[in-house]
């Protein structure tokens, strides 16, 4: 039986999949800092310097700004890379119990 973690992580390996196909058929498919822009229009802009001033400027640009210029369909297939390893870990753990 599939744990709800699983289905999880499968559904969102589907949704990283679909946007590779649709990153390879459309070429002008935006970055997650574009999308990210969409859904969040009066909010994004000030995430920046928010950032910049009340954490530290080198995790914007070493670290926040990177991920916002990469392809979403990346960041879906990363986030279920990780969450079935999650799952495996505990499935694991259930076991020697």
């Amino acid at each position: 039986m599939i744990s709800y973690v699983r289905a999880g992580a499968l559904l969102i390996a589907a949704l990283g999949f679909l946007s590779l196909g649709v990153d390879v058929f459309i070429q002008d498919l935006p970055p997650l800092g574009a999308h990210l822009y969409f859904l969040f229009p009066d909010h994004f802009p000030i995430w920046q310097p928010a950032i910049e001033r009340h954490l530290t400027p080198w995790l914007w640009s070493s670290i926040i700004q990177p991920v916002l210029e990469r392809p979403f369909w990346m960041l879906l297939l990363i986030i279920a890379v990780l969450v079935e390893i999650v799952a495996l870990v505990v499935k694991k753990h259930r076991r020697q119990l």
